[in-house]
């Protein structure tokens, strides 16, 4: 069984992606600017830190005008597409930073993914250079011969491995150049397209996000100043404990201040003044106000309010977004665990309790299930954790709970976002909660069918566009920031980038529905995607894969729960007749075809696949034949 690929076009215009903006021609919403914005305003505050290396604003920027004049010299200019592939790292923000500076176009890659998708990427991004983590030599040494415009391979040493003849050593090619800011024959605007995002694909082929400056840069950074005072905890602010206020106390640089603070912001005349109303006509917009004028990055951020961790890899939106929005928006430090992959929670623990940490982001059960059988196991000091954040994935009830029970001063959001909006729509919750759901309340008008957090997002009839009532199921659509289409897929963009009454939506392929109360629910995925630990696996993808072992003459993938991935990827296979396999041997005759973390997790071999009288499949029934053959229970 084959899937025809969604429709792609050879070659590409930036010009179809360019959209128009008020102020558009300025270069003040640029990352290069608001580098050179923290560099000036606060020069000595460590901007990144991993295990022992702290560098700060300005270090941070002389190292990025290094690195940018060394692109320029090798004649990288303005819209030309740079590749960066590795794990989180300092040396991952570095290269993204001066391929903003020069003009250029970053593309993300992930690492994981098979070799054949890393030369799609590099192909279809139509990339002249990519810098790697040494740990991926080998797999670029593979396919350099199919990529014909890559001109340049640029090594970063993690491993301490020898950079290869026909590659140049990171170091020592940006050693070579001065601090000064890089001179340009060409301007960079708010209206340049500066990022191709890679996510997964309608069939597993990965397929670029393109990004301007204003979507990326401007309007993060002013719903950043909305949700500082506006945001998502609003309406959150009168149930949650006096244990949480007195975390955020404890985040100002007075001693013993938490309690205090703890006390007056749980006193009933001071909850019922912060209305949600108040917040949002007067406190949101001076926010909004603050955050445009460097005077926040003074007062906010660094050592006295903010320091958060992103756990979530860069490559990934959910590490990208939220971690990149609270550093434009407050110029705060960002913190990097020493081994950014695999995920270790010890390490974790231990560099929350070390350096004090505030906020987190690490996406869904595989990241947090770890944290929680850590914390069982022994103590940490986690009294500074203010908001750990699932962006991309919502956490199972059971592992919020083990969490909430062992930091009690904790608000855990679990939010549904996507690499192609910034929007994320949150699940709140504390440890005084008692019943732990993945509802999302959203604040919003439920009489007039829109639903807000930070952006407008709807429930519609898919037939009719029409809002749909409380209780009825839907289609979910969200507003706000979100990249101007994708790269060669006109009919895709079309589709999934729509007006409606004059606002622009994403048309994400989520089913939901909204109760009397306003508060949203995901049903499920319209479409065939499972998103197991944070990775998105499309079905057809493997079940084509799966097909090409001679042993089988029917599969079907779907996504099963589970309480480590969120989602674990299971395949139910007819083998031919006469043929025998075990689950292992389906397993291993799909290692050279996919992705380590496509090939599924469970696999149950049946007699018969049946099909309807169009010969097709019921995907949820066989979901529930699934399930029930692995004995788990919804």
């Amino acid at each position: 069984m084959s899937t025809e690929l969604p429709e792609r076009v050879e070659h590409d215009s930036l010009e179809n992606y360019r959209r128009k903006y008020p102020g558009g021609d300025k270069s003040d919403h640029t990352f290069g600017y608001k580098l050179e914005e923290l560099a000036r305003t606060i020069p000595n505050r460590p901007a990144f830190i991993q295990g022992d290396r702290r560098v700060t604003y300005k270090e941070f920027d002389d190292e990025v005008n290094r690195l940018a004049n060394a692109l320029l010299d090798l004649g990288i200019k303005k819209e030309d597409r740079v590749a960066v592939m590795g794990f989180t790292s300092i040396e991952w923000k570095e290269i993204s930073y001066a391929v903003f500076k020069i003009g250029a176009i970053l593309a993300t890659i992930n690492p994981r993914q098979h070799h054949r998708e890393t030369l799609h990427v590099l192909k279809d991004s139509e990339s002249v250079a990519v810098f790697l983590d040494d740990e991926y030599i080998d797999v670029i040494d593979k396919i350099r011969g199919d990529l014909p415009l890559l001109k340049y391979i640029i090594v970063y040493r993690r491993t301490g491995k020898e950079v290869p003849v026909g590659m140049l050593d990171y170091e020592e090619l940006k050693g070579r150049y001065p601090t000064t800011k890089p001179k340009l024959d060409w301007k960079v605007t708010n209206e340049d397209i500066c990022l191709f995002y890679y996510t997964g694909g309608t069939t597993g082929v990965p397929k670029g996000t393109v990004w301007d400056y204003e979507n990326n840069v401007g309007l993060t950074k002013k719903n950043m100043g909305t949700s500082l005072a506006g945001g998502e905890l609003i309406e959150h602010l009168s149930r949650l404990p006096r244990k949480t206020y007195e975390v955020i106390g404890g985040m100002l640089p007075v001693p013993g201040l938490g309690p205090i603070v703890g006390r007056l912001l749980d006193s009933k005349g001071v909850r019922r003044i912060l209305s949600y109303e108040l917040i949002k006509e007067s406190i949101a917009p001076l926010a909004l106000a603050l955050a445009e004028t460097p005077l926040i990055y003074r007062i906010m951020g660094g050592n006295w309010l903010i320091k958060q961790m992103p756990v979530s890899q860069l490559f990934h939106g959910s590490g990208w977004t939220g971690p990149n929005a609270l550093q434009i928006g407050l110029g705060c430090t960002m913190y990097f665990l020493t081994t950014s992959h695999p995920f270790n929670p010890k390490e974790f623990l231990e560099t929350v309790e070390r350096e004090r940490i505030n906020v987190v982001f690490l996406s869904g059960n595989p990241f947090f299930l770890p944290v929680a059988e850590e914390l069982e196991r022994d103590h940490y000091d986690t009294s500074s954790l203010f908001v750990m954040l699932s962006p991309g994935a919502l956490l199972t009830p059971d592992v919020k709970k083990r969490v909430l029970d062992k930091i009690p001063g904790l608000v855990i959001m679990d939010e549904i976002g996507t690499t192609e909006d910034l929007s994320a729509i949150p699940s709140i919750h504390t440890a005084e909660d008692k019943k732990f759901t993945t509802c999302v309340p959203v604040v919003g008008d439920i009489k007039k069918g829109v639903y807000k957090s930070q952006h407008p997002s709807r429930v519609i009839n898919p037939k009719t566009g029409k809002d749909v009532k409380p209780g009825e199921i839907g289609e979910f659509i969200a507003g706000g920031c979100m990249c101007n289409g994708y790269w060669k897929m006109p009919k895709k963009t079309a589709e999934t980038f729509r007006e409606i009454d004059g606002e622009r939506y994403i048309f994400v392929g989520d089913d939901a529905t909204v109760d009397e109360e306003g508060r949203l629910k995901f049903v499920g995925r319209s479409g065939t995607m499972i998103n197991t630990g944070g990775e998105n696996v499309y079905c057809e993808e493997v079940e084509d894969a799966l097909h090409k072992d001679p042993k089988v003459n029917e599969a079907i993938v779907i996504g099963v729960p589970d309480e480590k991935w969120g989602e674990a990827v299971t395949a139910v296979v007819e083998l031919k007749k006469g043929e025998t396999a075990t689950e292992e041997e389906i397993r291993n005759s799909l290692r050279d075809e996919i992705a380590g973390f496509k090939i599924p997790k469970n696999v149950i071999i049946t007699d018969k696949i049946e099909k309807t009288a169009a010969a097709k499949v019921i995907r949820r029934e066989w979901k529930k034949f699934a399930m029930d053959k692995l004995g788990i229970r919804e």
